[in-house]
């Protein structure tokens, strides 16, 4: 596709430029970004390799790198560059691993894994087969509390600290 095409094109400018370049640029991102970036790409380091144009068994962290330069160099947060350079599968996978839904278009889990990583809590580190099977059964068990964690808006029609103190009025209040 063309994704992987660009990718490796501004990968090659950037290197073609890099005369009087900095030091590192993974280092400079946050500590979440870092993480997650890192989990991602270890999931999916063959494909993230063929997408940078780089040898296949370059290490995660030359590739993190250069997913790094690449989001300088294009100024993109974390969720643009996600959306923009990886496929709805990847996402989706690295979006369940998360606890979150893996449901929705490359920009909408791309802004979902964004944001976990944003709060900087720990990725889970378990073995390469994890995106295969990204632990269902712990999905269901903990579906409610990511829910409730990461959603922005509550159900359209629930006030439940409302009612509660309406009935708590009721309560104490007598017409006797």
């Amino acid at each position: 596709s063309s994704a992987p095409q660009l990718l490796s094109s501004i990968v090659s400018q950037k290197m073609s430029r890099r005369r009087g370049a900095s030091g590192p640029v993974f280092p400079s991102l946050p500590s979440g970004v870092q993480a997650g970036l890192k989990r991602l790409v270890s999931d999916n380091q063959t494909t993230v390799a063929n997408m940078l144009d780089c040898d296949e068994d370059s290490s995660v962290e030359v590739l993190c790198e250069k997913c790094a330069g690449v989001m300088k160099q294009q100024q993109l947060s974390a969720s643009s560059f996600l959306a923009r350079f990886f496929d709805q599968a990847m996402l989706s996978a690295h979006s369940t691993l998360l606890g979150k839904s893996a449901n929705g278009s490359p920009p909408v889990l791309a802004e979902r894994i964004a944001g976990e990583w944003a709060k900087n809590k720990p990725i889970p580190q378990d073995t390469k087969n994890s995106s295969k099977d990204p632990g269902s059964s712990k999905r269901k068990a903990d579906s409610s509390d990511a829910e409730d964690q990461g959603t922005k808006k509550a159900p359209k029609g629930s006030k439940p600290a409302q009612k509660t103190e309406a009935e708590e009025g009721e309560e104490g209040s007598t017409d006797d």
